[in-house]
């Protein structure tokens, strides 16, 4: 058997004989007996890398098992430099488990990790920035972050699976101290990974976008069209955009979130072509929302539902930077119903919510004129439908419905109040609403007066 078999083996047979102590005092014996062993080995100067693979493996188990670990770590930054793809992983995952900022051998471990940085070796420049994003530090960004992980993001030596990791090592590096960390002279090829074939690469950009459009929403604010772009490629008809990546019969869902985040960061563009391709990709959307559904399973429906609960978050958000076209705001409550809680209350209660929902901008009326029967089981039924609660005895005139539910989205809480007044001779309604936003006042009465 080989070296690397048999060094295997001796950790596959340790971890056995922890699982078959029969009780506590047991486990603790076998592990000292262990530990004993292991300092014995690390005195001499025999061992090669897989025996010193060996037993940094040994010492994080016991670790993992909730024991204290206060030798090993010397050895297994050592492992750092070795050549040897298993045993640099091995080091790097003990450092990244048991060592923390300040340990006094950090210099040495940002000493290695800097060495595999500039390394050629793909894999190398992965374990080492992996490492980096699980135990990211100040220390870090300043001797790092500056130039060496943006280069190796914007090189184009470094293949797709080089640069997901590079967006997500920038990324916690930018959580740690964003002022350290500049990419003005980096921003554009940052922003060119959205038009990539590879689905981790343009999600891991993603994710690194919607950060700097907090940290450096000036410099990243021309990502706007190429987001837009990509977004609308997805969720087209002809779904033209990473065709190959569907989940449960949605086009990458969690990359469309992802992209509608980062739009709600800016306003509206003003390019008439680039807000035409937004309000046709939110169109699709809404419009993919109401078709029957492709599969029973709940991982389609909690797919298809978190576009659209996102793609509903950016409306409201374009509507209230003044952007969102009058279509949008007029399916927007279909959706919306969707999401919709029914509410109790009693009369004073409602009245009192009714008078702070004066503001004219806040209401909306409007009487119609109805070709259907005019019971009250049937508007009670159309009511209760959309998402709304009948109230019993809140109006003085038992004819009138009054109704009530709040809307929920991510990021909004939208209180609606409905009062519905029946005219038989007329057979006319006067449909009056009052939320606390004004687009869903009015269009929700253009779709409830379309119910009756």
């Amino acid at each position: 058997m080989s070296k690397f078999g048999d060094a295997m083996r001796g950790l596959t047979v340790f971890i056995s004989d922890i699982r078959n102590c029969k009780s506590k005092e047991a486990e603790r014996k076998r592990i000292n007996k262990e530990l004993a062993n292991i300092r014995s080995k690390f005195k001499s100067d025999k061992n090669d890398g897989y025996q010193k693979k060996k037993y940094v493996c040994k010492l994080l188990f016991i670790f993992l098992l909730g024991n204290d670990i206060n030798f090993g770590y010397q050895e297994a930054v050592n492992l750092l430099s070795s050549i040897k793809y298993s045993e640099k992983q091995i080091g790097y995952l003990f450092v990244t488990v048991l060592m923390s900022e300040g340990h006094e051998l950090m210099p040495l471990v940002i000493q290695a990790i800097r060495h595999d940085l500039e390394s050629r070796n793909p894999i190398f420049n992965v374990l080492s920035m992996q490492c980096i994003a699980n135990i990211a530090s100040r220390e870090m960004a300043e001797q790092l972050g500056k130039d060496i992980i943006p280069n190796i993001l914007t090189s184009p030596d470094s293949n797709a699976a080089v640069k997901q990791t590079a967006c997500l090592c920038l990324l916690k590096l930018i959580r740690v101290d964003s002022k350290i960390i500049t990419l003005d002279s980096h921003a554009t090829r940052i922003v060119k990974f959205l038009s990539d074939r590879h689905l981790g690469l343009v999600t891991a950009a993603c994710s690194l976008l919607e950060e700097l459009a907090h940290t450096h929403r000036k410099t990243f604010q021309a990502c706007v069209p190429d987001v837009i772009q990509k977004l609308a490629g997805i969720v087209s008809k002809n779904h033209t955009d990473l065709q190959d990546y569907s989940y449960y019969f949605v086009p990458a869902p969690w990359l469309c979130v992802k992209l509608m985040k980062i739009l709600e960061c800016y306003p509206i563009p003003e390019d008439p072509i680039v807000k035409a391709r937004l309000v046709e990709a939110m169109e699709t959307i809404l419009n993919k929302a109401s078709e029957p559904s492709k599969s029973k399973k709940v991982q389609h429906s909690n797919a298809k539902n978190a576009v659209l609960f996102e793609a509903i978050n950016l409306i409201v958000h374009m509507d209230s930077t003044g952007g969102s076209p009058q279509q949008f705001l007029v399916k927007v409550p279909i959706m919306l119903h969707k999401f919709s809680e029914k509410v109790t209350m009693d009369s004073p209660t409602f009245f009192s919510r009714w008078k702070q929902l004066a503001n004219p901008a806040q209401e909306s009326q409007k009487i119609f004129t109805t070709t259907q029967p005019m019971d009250k089981e049937t508007a009670s039924t159309k009511l209760t439908g959309f998402g709304f609660s009948v109230l019993e005895g809140i109006d003085p005139n038992p004819d009138n419905f009054v109704s009530a539910c709040i809307v929920k989205t991510k990021k909004v809480l939208v209180g609606c109040l409905l009062r519905l007044e029946p005219n038989h001779q007329t057979k006319q309604y006067r449909l009056t609403l009052r939320t606390s936003h004004e687009s869903v006042s009015k269009n929700f009465n253009e779709l409830i007066s379309e119910l009756f």
